[in-house]
């Protein structure tokens, strides 16, 4: 699917997120409450400096754009990018570039990602990973 990656990150121990279709400034605006509920108020910052704030003068998504969302955990390696997929309806995240996982895994990771479609790309009632995406906020 032609989608740019705008914001990865992974880390141990992520606990809030969503997976999200947000298609107005309004919405990327608040899909970082999701983190900021569940405490993790870096990862929300990190997204506001991504998506932008009220007044920004290029905030996202842009005209014609969406942002799809998606928080999942992806094993022991740590990946260093992300590919978004359409399957007909369904779009699922495959994770790429990830470190070799270590022997012994107690803490697996999970990876944030926010990738900009253009809306023509998407599909009319797009499901994430076979579920209807998550509200923009909690």
């Amino acid at each position: 699917m032609d989608a740019g990656l705008s914001y990865l990150h992974t880390a141990v121990g992520i606990s809030g997120g969503a997976n999200s279709v947000l298609t107005t400034p309004a919405q990327a605006r608040s899909y970082p409450q999701w983190f900021d509920r569940s405490g993790e108020h870096e990862i929300a910052d990190r997204l506001r400096a991504v998506v932008g704030r009220p007044g920004d003068a290029q905030p996202l998504p842009a005209p014609g754009r969406a942002l799809v969302a998606v928080t999942a955990a992806v094993g022991c390696g740590q990946p260093r990018g992300a590919e978004l997929w359409a399957d007909g309806t369904d779009l699922s995240v495959r994770w790429t570039g990830t470190a070799a996982a270590p022997r012994e895994c107690l803490a697996p990771f999970r990876a944030v990602a926010v990738f900009q479609v253009p809306v023509g790309a998407l599909p009319a009632h797009p499901t994430i990973g076979g579920r209807q995406p998550d509200p923009a906020n909690p």
